[in-house]
């Protein structure tokens, strides 16, 4: 056998250098020390503000310590690993690429390396009782990452998934954010380079007309189809994107976002921006309490949409705190449905009763989340509900013991439900009360379904947050 010996990969800058020269000149990030530097997308931002004199990045306390090179132990340690770790991780991937005794099977990304230590945990934590931190700790998780799962504020969110899930999620999306970075620095420097070339004269060090990320920006876009079927935007006659509101409106999103219309109802999927792709917005990862309905809809995945923005919108920051980036970094999308699409689809409503707990509706509701979030086939007198195009239930969490870990269906209880602020009627008060309502969640199945939802509902993107 013929050894082949592929090239090293190199590793790449997190900044554009000059770009990271200009930043530094001005205050906006720091030197590096020790193969990183502090980095406040904050200080940045500032720069085009004419109400900051200077940026200054070391007063800024929401600035992070990035990696001045990728693909690299301090890559690691960004993603969420502890110096240890990071250190056994890098050696055996730099070993591998300077194997003499290779044979031809070309060395990994390093994001490659760090998904299959991940995957290969056979471990996990669950529910309230587990040792979240114990876990996390034994697959070499720093402190950093450890704090933002364990966030007591969004306690229940967690719950709804597992300890690997979200650390997945974090380094997966934190991976995706350094492409966003360097996306963004060479498009910082390339404005800069353009202005120089056209006014020779103009001022050396970056201007507000440089920082301005205006162009780059999608706040609110009205999505549409092609003929494919992927989600894309709507354009008008001459080419341009048509958005909902323009981009230096200062009123809220709320306001500028499409009034729903009379006979519709409007659902919720949270996103974050680094680990969705345009066209995928659908199905791009994560697809929130994915195995609440396991096995609905054959092979195909159901997507999972919630009734409450304000959930949604939860879902939404917990995810941007893990990544990192502030909450410009998550997205809402919103789908508005029309009533007789629903009503075409049959759904089939499978909700927990807490009034009435022994009910036929509630054992039913306990069976088939029991069955899904363990893995199991749905039970025989089921089975016709497999294949029910829409499901209506409840949104399932842990509590001191998860789904998964109960020996019996009928231990499922109403502690295992996600609460969110609702509104209630108030006969005496003639109007709506604040109150704790169980969470609702709509799982569309089917390719042909979910193709119906889109061409028959409109489907919009919202960004929140200015951080």
């Amino acid at each position: 056998m013929v050894n082949v010996k592929f090239p090293r990969k190199e590793q790449a800058p997190s900044l554009h250098p000059e770009d990271a020269i200009l930043l530094e000149q001005c205050g906006a990030i720091g030197s590096v020390t020790n193969n990183k530097r502090l980095f406040s997308q904050r200080a940045i931002a500032s720069i085009s503000s004419s109400s900051v004199a200077s940026p200054n990045v070391d007063t800024d306390p929401h600035a992070e310590l990035l990696p001045d090179q990728r693909q690299s132990r301090e890559h690691l340690e960004y993603l969420g690993y502890e110096s240890d770790t990071a250190r056994t991780l890098w050696r055996r991937w730099s070993d591998w690429q300077d194997d003499p005794d290779d044979i031809g099977l070309e060395p990994p990304d390093l994001e490659e390396v760090v998904v299959c230590a991940m995957d290969s945990k056979e471990d996990n934590a669950l529910s309230l009782s587990d040792d979240w931190h114990a876990v996390m700790t034994s697959w070499g998780i720093n402190e950093e990452l450890q704090a933002k799962i364990m966030n007591p504020e969004f306690e229940a969110v967690r719950l709804t998934e597992g300890a690997k899930h979200w650390v997945m999620l974090a380094m997966k999306g934190r991976e995706k954010r350094l492409d966003d970075i360097y996306a963004r620095s060479r498009n910082r420097f390339g404005r800069w380079l353009k202005r120089r070339v056209e006014k020779p004269f103009s001022a050396e060090a970056y201007t507000p007309e440089d920082v301005n990320e205006t162009e780059d920006r999608e706040d609110i876009v009205k999505l549409g189809t092609d003929e494919d079927g992927n989600i894309v935007r709507q354009h008008d006659d001459d080419g341009n994107i048509v958005r909902q509101h323009d981009d230096d409106a200062k009123h809220s999103n709320e306001q500028q976002m499409p009034l729903l219309k009379t006979g519709w109802t409007a659902l919720w999927k949270p996103l974050v921006n680094y680990l969705c792709k345009e066209s995928h917005y659908l199905y791009c990862f994560p697809a929130c309490t994915h195995s609440d309905f396991r096995g609905i809809g054959g092979g195909y995945p159901p997507l999972y949409l919630f009734a409450s923005k304000d959930l949604a919108t939860t879902y939404a920051r917990y995810m941007a705190s893990l990544i990192g980036g502030g909450s410009s970094g998550a997205r809402l999308l919103r789908i508005d449905v029309p009533a007789y699409l629903v009503e075409s689809l049959h759904p089939f409503h499978l909700e927990f009763d807490a009034e009435y707990e022994d009910s036929p509706d509630t054992a039913l509701f306990k069976q088939v989340v029991h069955a899904s979030r363990s893995g199991r086939r749905w039970p025989a007198n089921l089975a016709a509900h497999e294949k029910w195009p829409l499901l209506i239930g409840n949104v399932c969490k842990s509590d001191e013991r998860a789904v998964a870990q109960l020996a019996r269906w009928q231990d499922v209880s109403k502690e295992h439900l996600v609460e969110h602020e609702g509104a209630e009627w108030d006969d005496d008060k003639e109007g709506f009360e604040g109150g704790r309502e169980f969470a609702i969640q709509y799982a569309f199945s089917g390719e042909e379904t979910i193709d119906r939802l889109v061409a028959e509902g409109e489907v919009f993107l919202e960004t929140f947050g200015d951080d």
